[in-house]
């Protein structure tokens, strides 16, 4: 997959392997319907596998967005899936760290750190 972004600003899950999907959010209004895709990804039980989230290209999260996050990682634990966030700018990592939630979700600087993260942990059966 190139990486191009659709027109309309929705992400577009990447699968690097048969393993784990790197799902690239969007920015802005973009935002909301891509953490809901991943959301509905993981809802499937022919679609959850581990995910990370590339918030790359993010450059604000309002407490609606960081409430769909808590219901993704909710739905990852259901799944028994990884979930790994990455591409967190200082601005986004400052509202982790304020409300704790750096306690609970697990972080890579990039999704390549964030795939091999999830590939040992699915490869060697560990603490998802």
């Amino acid at each position: 997959m190139s990486g191009d972004r659709p027109d309309r600003g929705a992400s577009v899950p990447t699968d690097w392997n048969a393993k784990v999907v790197v799902h690239r959010l969007g920015d802005g209004a973009a935002l909301t319907p891509d953490l809901v895709a991943a959301l509905e990804r993981l809802s499937n039980p022919e679609t959850a596998r581990p995910l990370v989230l590339d918030f790359s290209d993010v450059s604000y999260m309002a407490s609606s967005h960081l409430a769909e996050v808590l219901r993704i990682r909710k739905r990852a634990t259901e799944r028994r899936t990884g979930l790994v966030l990455c591409g967190l700018s200082e601005h986004i990592w400052s509202v982790m760290l304020l409300t704790g939630l750096d306690r609970i979700l697990r972080t890579a600087p990039g999704p390549e750190a964030a795939q091999q993260m999830l590939l040992v942990e699915t490869d060697t059966g560990g603490a998802i």
